[in-house]
Protein backbone atom coordinates (compact mmCIF):
# COMPACT_ATOMS: atom_id res chain seq x y z
CA UNK A 1 0.00 0.00 0.00
CA UNK A 2 1.14 3.36 -0.73
CA UNK A 3 -0.19 6.36 1.45
CA UNK A 4 0.26 9.86 1.12
CA UNK A 5 1.09 12.17 4.04
CA UNK A 6 0.73 15.34 3.39
CA UNK A 7 1.75 17.95 7.20
CA UNK A 8 3.52 20.79 6.68
CA UNK A 9 5.20 19.88 9.97
CA UNK A 10 8.39 18.48 9.52
CA UNK A 11 8.47 16.23 13.29
CA UNK A 12 4.87 15.44 13.07
CA UNK A 13 4.97 14.45 9.51
CA UNK A 14 8.51 11.86 10.40
CA UNK A 15 6.26 10.79 13.38
CA UNK A 16 2.92 9.74 11.59
CA UNK A 17 5.22 8.07 8.92
CA UNK A 18 6.95 6.11 11.08
CA UNK A 19 3.35 5.28 12.92
CA UNK A 20 1.67 4.40 9.65
CA UNK A 21 4.45 2.00 9.08
CA UNK A 22 4.54 0.60 12.11
CA UNK A 23 1.10 0.39 12.62
CA UNK A 24 0.23 -1.40 8.59
CA UNK A 25 2.83 -3.88 7.78
CA UNK A 26 1.43 -3.90 4.37
CA UNK A 27 2.86 -0.28 3.41
CA UNK A 28 4.92 -0.12 0.80
CA UNK A 29 5.83 3.52 1.02
CA UNK A 30 4.81 7.01 2.75
CA UNK A 31 5.41 9.45 0.25
CA UNK A 32 5.75 13.41 2.14
CA UNK A 33 3.91 16.15 0.73
CA UNK A 34 4.15 19.77 2.58
CA UNK A 35 0.99 21.08 1.35
CA UNK A 36 -1.99 20.54 -0.75
CA UNK A 37 -0.79 21.21 -4.18
CA UNK A 38 2.04 19.21 -3.70
CA UNK A 39 0.38 16.53 -2.23
CA UNK A 40 -2.19 16.46 -6.04
CA UNK A 41 1.11 16.08 -7.65
CA UNK A 42 2.22 13.26 -5.84
CA UNK A 43 -1.01 11.45 -5.70
CA UNK A 44 -1.23 11.73 -9.62
CA UNK A 45 2.52 10.76 -10.26
CA UNK A 46 2.45 7.47 -7.68
CA UNK A 47 -0.51 4.63 -7.32
CA UNK A 48 -1.80 6.32 -3.90
CA UNK A 49 -4.30 4.08 -2.22
CA UNK A 50 -4.46 6.41 0.75
CA UNK A 51 -4.31 9.87 1.74
CA UNK A 52 -3.83 11.30 5.33
CA UNK A 53 -4.10 15.00 5.07
CA UNK A 54 -5.78 17.62 8.25
CA UNK A 55 -8.53 19.79 6.16
CA UNK A 56 -7.44 23.31 7.48
CA UNK A 57 -4.56 23.99 5.15
CA UNK A 58 -2.79 27.25 4.76
CA UNK A 59 -2.06 26.92 0.99
CA UNK A 60 -4.81 24.53 0.05
CA UNK A 61 -7.24 23.84 1.87
CA UNK A 62 -7.70 19.60 2.28
CA UNK A 63 -11.18 19.04 1.08
CA UNK A 64 -10.25 20.69 -2.22
CA UNK A 65 -7.10 18.84 -2.27
CA UNK A 66 -8.51 15.61 -1.49
CA UNK A 67 -11.10 16.61 -4.23
CA UNK A 68 -8.61 17.05 -6.88
CA UNK A 69 -6.67 14.00 -5.94
CA UNK A 70 -10.16 12.05 -6.13
CA UNK A 71 -10.84 13.38 -9.98
CA UNK A 72 -6.72 12.07 -10.38
CA UNK A 73 -4.77 15.02 -9.70
CA UNK A 74 -4.42 18.16 -11.17
CA UNK A 75 -4.81 18.40 -14.69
Amino acid sequence: MKILLVEDDQFHAGYLSEALQKALPEVEEVFRATNGAEGEVLARRHSIQSVVMDLQRKERNGIDAARTIRRGGPQ
